[in-house]
């Protein structure tokens, strides 16, 4: 479902940021 796409989305892009940080 779309729903999946969304969680592996928002984890995305949270690692990003995190790795930014």
């Amino acid at each position: 479902s779309e729903d999946t796409y969304r969680v592996l989305s928002a984890v995305d892009s949270a690692v990003m940021l995190l790795d930014a940080g």
